[in-house]
């Protein structure tokens, strides 16, 4: 387990001195697809978070993951939008004021889909939706939030290091501020919402999360430039079952079972792994498109795969081993 965090005189942050370790920088940060070969080789703790004595594993220079991490970078001031091409997958943005919504992705012959959790870690819930995923060989996206992983107490402890489990495992462990912020409804907040988020999830997992999701799919000029400026990829969704109403696990996978029947675009599909509905309903979702997979190999139709967090990189920069991970 990760050491305790030194606090603040107002307890409510991490002191200076005590952060995230700083020199994890473009050219020294994991992905996923490190992940996946630090479980190869064994428990791969000691290579994507700090050991007991603060060090921290950096890749060689010359490393794949260096080419893998800038290839998730935005460039300056470039608009990240719900467009598709041979090379991008569409991220479900909210249009800017004025913007024109971009067309619908078409289906690449085939309906994608990539699951992502939010609101996380959760004690309970992240850890089944852990064992879900890793019994059928899957991976995800989970936005997590700082303000459950900054304190001292043991269930704060024991979210860091399941933070960690997920990025060993080769999930992609996203940005979704300290507090759930609307960031464009209060952007002084802005700076420390997204980098106080990032600087304890780097901490925890060793990998400075590369994508970020905006609380309530707030989007606006100021909260891209500031998203731009760290590198950050903002990703949006356009599959919600909106368990949060408090419906039921059947009433969850009998929605996300009909939309992906009748999908004609690629799916990032919404849940939150603190609902138990939802949680309940993953297997259940699973277990369908499985047999829709057989249902189609026996019968025709459109084929269904879920994908990984490397479709959101283009495919020039994605790597062998991140395309090896999409299922």
């Amino acid at each position: 387990m990760l050491p305790p965090l030194c606090l603040s005189a107002s307890g409510g942050g991490v002191a200076p001195e005590q952060q995230a370790p700083r020199h994890l920088s473009a050219s020294s940060e994991a992905s996923g697809e490190l992940a996946g070969q630090a479980s190869r080789v064994g428990s791969g703790r000691a290579l994507l978070a700090a050991d007991h004595r603060g060090r921290v594993w950096e890749p060689s220079q010359g490393s794949h993951v260096n080419d893998l991490r800038q290839s998730f970078a935005a460039e300056p001031g470039a608009r990240v939008r719900a467009s598709t091409s041979p090379t991008t997958f569409p991220r479900y943005l909210v249009p800017l004021p004025g913007e024109v919504p971009a067309a619908a992705a078409n289906l690449p012959g085939e309906r994608l889909v990539l699951l992502t959790f939010d609101d996380g870690p959760d004690l309970q819930g992240t850890p089944l939706i852990l064992d879900e995923l890793d019994r059928r060989n899957l991976r995800a996206v989970f936005f997590v939030m700082g303000q459950h992983i900054v304190r001292n107490r043991p269930e704060d402890l024991a979210r860091r290091d399941l933070l960690r489990k997920l990025a060993v495992h080769g999930h992609h462990v996203g940005n979704h501020t300290m507090n759930h912020k609307d960031l464009c409804r209060n952007p002084d907040a802005l700076a420390e919402e997204v980098d106080r988020a990032a600087e304890l999830i780097t901490y925890a997992t060793g990998v400075r999360p590369l994508l970020f999701r905006s609380p309530y799919g707030a989007r606006c000029h100021s909260l891209d430039r500031a998203l731009a400026e760290r590198d950050l990829v903002q990703v949006g969704w356009n599959a919600d079952p909106r368990e949060w109403r408090g419906n039921s696990e059947n009433a969850i996978a009998t929605y996300v079972t009909s939309l992906l029947a009748r999908a004609t675009a690629p799916v990032i599909l919404l849940l939150h792994d603190k609902n138990m509905a939802a949680v309940q309903a993953l297997p259940r979702i699973l277990d369908w498109i499985e047999r829709e997979k057989a249902r189609v190999a026996r019968e025709g139709g459109v084929p269904i795969r879920i994908v990984d967090y490397s479709v959101l990189l283009p495919e020039q920069h994605t790597t062998p081993q991140a395309r090896s991970l999409t299922r």
